[in-house]
């Protein structure tokens, strides 16, 4: 008779931890951006509520929509079926030039159910949004700066100079090239009490036009497995191994 391997279950029978004591793993704390969307605002203006532009005289992001005046390459429509992306193609906002690198930032400051995970040892950061870039001249870039109570730099996580997502001028197509999906995970220091997001262009290597664009920005911090669970599985690991001897 063929022998079945034992389950979870039966291992469980053997270990002598009273599983009671174990703590339930705490929910993921979701982060509030303001504007992540980029849907509060109109088509073509320079002005994106939540978000602010290093050099606001001489901007370098518009909202856009499907109707937008850009360039034959950019994005048709939102992502996910919104109303309005961020773009830096000055054409969009009607602009005559646009500098050749530029900086969009938002301040978040930690709510208290978020400082209580941080505080309970839960660290991974995920920062997720969407972009698209066919253009060889132009990059783009998201960042996040991790600050304590007295805005001093802790650590940072980058995305580098994100890749064009084809070949170069490929017009913005839903199935062969979409909006891309970015994820920025990284630890969280545990004396962290906001962050900051840039996004950044350049520096353009030709033309008179940035044409990178972004969308559905999110970010939460995830919570880790309790110690007690992981020394639950330890045991479970152990038995195994005995078992299989």
């Amino acid at each position: 008779m063929q022998t079945r391997p034992p389950t979870l279950t039966r291992l469980l029978a053997h270990v002598s931890l009273p599983l009671v004591a174990i703590a339930k793993p705490a929910t993921a704390a979701t982060i509030t951006l303001v504007n992540g969307g980029f849907d509060a605002g109109t088509d073509g203006s320079a002005i994106i509520s939540g978000w602010t532009d290093s050099a606001p005289s001489t901007p370098g992001f518009w909202l856009a929509n499907d109707n937008s005046p850009g360039s034959a390459p950019d994005p048709t429509e939102a992502q996910g079926g919104s109303a309005l992306y961020l773009s830096t193609n000055r054409l969009t906002g009607g602009a005559g030039s646009q500098p050749s690198s530029s900086t969009l930032s938002q301040s978040v400051t930690l709510d208290t159910p978020t400082l209580n995970l941080l505080a309970a040892g839960s660290s991974q950061f995920e920062l997720d949004f969407y972009y698209f870039d066919t253009d060889s001249n132009d990059t783009g870039r998201g960042t996040v700066t991790f600050l304590d109570s007295s805005l001093a730099t802790i650590s940072s996580l980058t995305t580098g100079d994100l890749p064009n997502i084809g070949a170069n001028g490929t017009s913005y197509d839903a199935v062969d090239t979409p909006w891309t999906l970015v994820n920025l995970d990284g630890a969280m220091p545990l004396n962290t009490t906001s962050f900051r997001i840039d996004i950044s262009t350049g520096p353009r290597a030709g033309g008179s036009a940035t044409n990178v664009h972004f969308d559905s920005f999110s970010a939460q911090l995830v919570p880790e497995p309790s110690t007690a669970l992981l020394g639950l599985l330890g045991c479970v690991g152990l038995l195994r191994r005995r078992r299989a001897s």
